[in-house]
């Protein structure tokens, strides 16, 4: 059975304030590859056509195939009655200094067969997204992915020209989404290509600081959503002066710990003074005359770390705010080298020399000992 052919314009509206009241017709569920735009929202277009088919099928909503004879598709059907159907924005990983693929940020994009489908034949808007691997983990501009070429020295692969590419005038951390969470799901990240729902796209696209595409490449109807309302209204609220407690709360914790031995910092703050070995800032002078520093063991306690994990070349000196970065910042796990530590934090490269020579020798002196 086709889709009805009698379907109108008001067919379609009633559908859609019955999705808006919670009415899901069986069999059918989240869009996956499309988007219909009315009113401020998007919806899935085979939901919508599913409600605005029941006065003619007998009441109930039109669940058949989405194909054959008559009206066909549900995309069809809506962009004849003047609905802006548009395909699902996507996520493109992307490194912005590396890749394995022959990428280059916002003027193509190098991808292998198993995305093709989701790519798709026709222009496709996206946000770039760097992971975490060697990256920002974050969301750091967006445009349109069209013209899908074959690459002829690499089977299996294929180009997307980048068109109308902006970059954020910020990056948009991936953890730093609305109500705290992360913008997307980690079980659904594992894909390079992704798709994502248009309400996020457009708030993504509204934190980095830039609006909605502009090329001619995708057509571009008045639309607002209700999620940028919903975020707005969030960061409204943050900003709100919380009530003052009425009275203070007191209470107990018991809190288990790995001791750090203090004559460890003494010996390592009396060899190398308070200057910050990450950022090279001197710490500030306390009351009683002495500068403030902190030390930073460079191998979490509690995960298993090196037999030597205590002594003072496995520790480094830090100011308060890059002894934070340390622990919450992306940073990779120490390496080892000749001449010292490297780590990377937020993808920048850092070193910490050690003497190695001289570790080894009073390891001897005290095992001798």
């Amino acid at each position: 059975m086709p889709i009805p052919t009698e379907i109108t314009k008001g067919d379609i509206e009633r559908a859609v304030e019955e999705y808006r009241a919670g009415e899901r017709p069986e069999k059918l569920g989240p869009s996956v590859l499309y988007d219909v735009h009315h009113d401020g929202e998007w919806f899935p277009p085979k939901v919508i056509i599913a409600l605005a088919s029941k006065p003619y099928n007998g009441g109930e909503p039109y669940v058949g195939l989405f194909g054959g004879e008559g009206a066909g598709h549900a995309n069809e059907v809506l962009r004849r009655l003047g609905f802006d159907v548009r395909p699902k924005p996507l996520i493109l990983s992307q490194y912005r200094h590396s890749s394995d693929y022959k990428d280059v940020v916002g003027e193509q994009y190098h991808f292998p067969k198993r995305y093709r489908r989701s790519v798709g034949d026709h222009p496709r808007e996206f946000v770039y997204y760097e992971p975490r691997d060697g990256g920002a983990q974050a969301y750091f501009g967006a445009g349109v992915i069209t013209d899908v070429t074959e690459d002829d020295e690499d089977a299996g692969h294929y180009y997307g020209e980048i068109i109308d590419y902006r970059p954020f005038k910020h990056d948009v951390p991936y953890q730093d989404g609305p109500n705290g969470k992360p913008w997307e799901q980690a079980d659904g990240m594992r894909p390079s290509v992704r798709t994502i729902s248009r309400d996020l796209y457009e708030a993504i696209l509204h934190v980095g600081g830039i609006g909605p595409p502009t090329s001619d490449a995708i057509p571009i109807s008045a639309t607002g959503s209700t999620h940028m309302d919903r975020l707005k209204k969030e960061l409204q609220r943050a900003f709100l002066r919380a009530p003052t407690p009425k009275r203070r709360t007191q209470v107990q914790r018991i809190l288990y710990r790995y001791e750090r031995p203090s004559n460890v910092k003494d010996y390592v703050v009396a060899t190398r003074s308070t200057r910050c070995q990450v950022c090279g800032e001197i710490g500030f002078k306390k009351r009683n005359g002495k500068r403030y520093c902190e030390v930073h063991h460079l191998f979490h306690l509690a995960d298993d770390p090196p037999e030597d994990c205590l002594a003072p070349e496995y520790v480094v000196v830090v100011c308060a705010t890059c002894h934070r970065r340390l622990h919450y910042a992306n940073v990779s796990v120490p390496s080892r080298t000749p001449e010292g530590w490297e780590i990377s934090i937020d993808g920048a490269p850092l070193h910490f020399p050690v003497d190695w020579a001289a570790f080894e020798a009073q390891k001897d002196a005290t095992s001798e000992g």
